[in-house]
């Protein structure tokens, strides 16, 4: 709501029928620039689920009217301009996979939806070539004739040239404050092969969910290895019990099924995880070495059960280490855990 609020009153600060809006705008502003970027930071990424980072893409337009209104320019900050490095590492271009992480983990047409105006909109914004490829991925964006925002328009009378299209060859992304990797076997291809990683200080807060250090696979641009459940609304007895939980991703659990966040402090059976950033994990490493890329995480502080005061937690591991690596010219993707427990 923050930007949307910040852009209507870009508009109407100093109009006499609004004498309060120019005040209004200072707060406004203050708020939408301070909080910007809280769920990643200067990395550009999006921790709080991957379907979250476009419904929240709107902010460009509060973005596109600060330049246009009162000559701010702020395309060349971090958390804008490595955005789009984010949603090409999550998101395949003209593809139709789950998104990674998160809630709303099964809506599939995510690049379809937000390519065709705020995508654009933002590649016209920050003009990297990367993203004005990103956009133009999809031929229907180019011959578009449905209705578009207005501001589109207005910022070719700023800068009537785009970016050329360039498209990008980086197989791996790392957005550490938000504690995301990604390793692709190609950065283009639609059906290309991706391995996804999730290690994050966010750990299963609001849209985020308990599962630290867990991996999801693509292969040949197919869903093979998912996040299971589904997302009828938030805290419906399924988003609680299923979609959030530790069991039903690829990662660590123990004695049937007990993982993340739990609500108990010695829990005998899984139960609903707790929303919680206390809950978290870590990237502790990740790269490249010939055909190999990789990524480390530490999510021994996820693995903790709550006290009844609801504000201590107790460790249910003492260690929780997860390294994936990832090798596409030989088709192999190796998994190594270290974990230990006070009890057998």
């Amino acid at each position: 709501a923050v930007p949307v609020l910040t852009e209507a009153l870009l508009h109407l600060a100093g109009t006499p029928d609004f004498p309060q809006a120019q005040a209004q705008l200072a707060q406004a502003w203050e708020l939408a620039i301070g909080t910007f970027g809280s769920w990643g930071g200067r990395d550009g990424g999006f921790g709080n689920s991957n379907a979250y980072a476009w419904y929240n893409l709107q902010w460009i337009r509060m973005l596109a009217t600060a330049r246009l209104v009162a000559g701010v320019d702020l395309s060349a900050w971090e958390p804008v301009r490595r955005a789009g490095a984010y949603l090409m590492a999550f998101t395949p271009a003209d593809t139709r996979l789950r998104s990674p992480f998160g809630d709303d983990a099964e809506n599939s047409t995510l690049y379809d939806a937000y390519s065709f105006d705020d995508l654009r909109l933002y590649a016209a914004l920050v003009r990297d070539p990367a993203h004005e490829w990103y956009w133009r991925a999809k031929a229907s964006n180019v011959r578009l004739s449905s209705v578009m925002s207005p501001l589109h328009f207005y910022l070719l009378g700023l800068v009537p040239l785009r970016a050329g299209p360039r498209a990008p060859t980086a197989t791996l992304a790392a957005f550490p404050d938000a504690g995301l990797v990604a390793m692709h076997s190609s950065a283009t291809d639609p059906a290309r092969s991706s391995l996804y990683f999730r290690s994050s200080r966010l750990g299963a807060l609001n849209h985020s969910h308990a599962d630290q250090n867990s991996l999801l696979l693509v292969s040949g641009g197919r869903d093979l290895l998912i996040s299971a459940g589904h997302y009828p609304y938030f805290a419906s007895p399924h988003h609680l019990a299923v979609t959030r939980a530790t069991r039903f991703k690829n990662a660590l659990s123990f004695d049937g099924g007990i993982g993340q966040s739990e609500p108990l402090p010695a829990p005998t059976q899984p139960g609903a995880p707790v929303f919680s950033a206390d809950s978290r994990g870590a990237l502790t490493g990740w790269g490249s070495s010939g055909d190999w890329q990789y990524a480390m995480g530490d999510a021994t502080l996820a693995y903790r059960g709550r006290e009844s005061d609801g504000e201590r937690w107790r460790p249910l591991l003492t260690r929780a280490l997860r390294g994936v690596a990832y090798n596409a010219k030989e088709r192999v993707a190796v998994v190594l855990d270290w974990a230990a427990s006070p009890v057998p």
